[in-house]
């Protein structure tokens, strides 16, 4: 029997803070599974646009260097120009990449593109199965200087998003309501590294660069902390905040019951061959079989979706 690949990602298909959703399974086989299809969405488009101002790149060597331009009017054709003018959303994106690089410098956070960015981890998850845990963490090992604590060891992820809120599952104004199996995920997979691991499930691992005997020895010795980096890109003014996700025993506790509830999950529908289909206005909006029979017609519902934050 082969290694069975969990990441936070696929946890959060299944289940939401716990609760198993109304998912469905040809969906997530298409996607995640078989991976016959790809599923991209302007949202998506711009995270990754945005990861590529600032490191270089996004998960899964994925870079974007465009988006979608303004319609060119008919003076702009009689003058010669062939591309249309960037829209607000873009020009805002590329600010807050220059943001970025403003506070990197004030907060000390390490970026060396192509070194600590998009950094593979495996993690085994117990030593008795073939359940492997991964997660390429954007920004891996930095240092960060914060007020009153002084400068620390961590890890943190860019986030782009529409705007602050407090409703959804990106209602980053109050991220305590949120579901935090991202920053557990890789709390975990931060400590205890296995590089014999790492380098069997990737030999041109990064971490043989990264995790040597002295970062070894601090992530041992200290804390490491995990940072949400969240900026705006649809509001008038632009908007950054680190969120920080803790790292409790029940925390812990809560991310080795998703990973077992979710193993559950595929093997109920390995054993059911991935038929499960449910529709509905979230499933189908988020879904990259566009051709599907089933597909739920909208009639303008308002639909929120998933990947509304990169």
């Amino acid at each position: 029997m082969g290694k069975t690949l969990i990441n936070q990602s696929l946890i959060k298909k299944f289940y939401y803070k716990g609760e198993l959703r109304d998912y469905c399974a040809v969906s997530i086989n298409a996607s995640t599974i078989a991976k016959t299809h790809e599923r991209t969405s302007l949202s998506m488009d711009s995270g990754s646009y945005f990861e590529t101002l600032c490191l270089g790149g996004g998960a899964n060597n994925s870079t974007t260097h465009d988006l979608p331009r303004k319609k060119l009017t008919a003076k702009q054709i009689l003058m010669g120009n062939t591309i249309g003018e960037k829209t607000i959303a873009q020009v805002r994106i590329e600010q807050q990449a220059l943001i970025f690089e403003r506070q990197k410098a004030i907060y000390q956070i390490n970026v060396q593109k192509e070194v600590n960015t998009q950094v593979r981890i495996y993690k085994q998850w117990s030593k008795n199965d073939d359940i492997i845990i991964h997660g390429e963490h954007d920004i891996f090992p930095t240092t960060i200087l914060l007020p009153e604590r002084g400068l620390r060891l961590g890890t943190i992820d860019l986030k782009l998003t529409a705007g602050f809120t407090d409703y959804g599952e990106f209602c980053w104004a109050t991220p305590s309501a949120m579901d935090h199996t991202q920053g557990y995920m890789y709390h975990e997979l931060g400590r205890d590294i296995d590089m014999q691991l790492n380098m069997d499930m990737m030999p041109d691992s990064k971490l043989q660069y990264l995790y040597t005997g002295p970062m070894k020895r601090q992530i041992e010795e200290h804390e490491l902390l995990f940072f949400y980096w969240v900026f705006t890109y649809k509001e008038v003014e632009n908007k950054n905040k680190f969120i920080e996700v803790s790292w409790t025993k029940d925390n812990r506790n809560e991310l080795n019951e998703s990973i077992r509830k979710t193993v559950e999950q595929l093997n109920k529908n390995e054993r059911e061959n991935w038929q499960g289909l449910y529709p509905s206005p979230n499933n189908c909006s988020n879904c990259p079989i566009l051709d599907c029979p089933s597909k739920v017609s909208f009639n303008n519902e308002k639909v929120f979706n998933n990947f509304e934050s990169v």
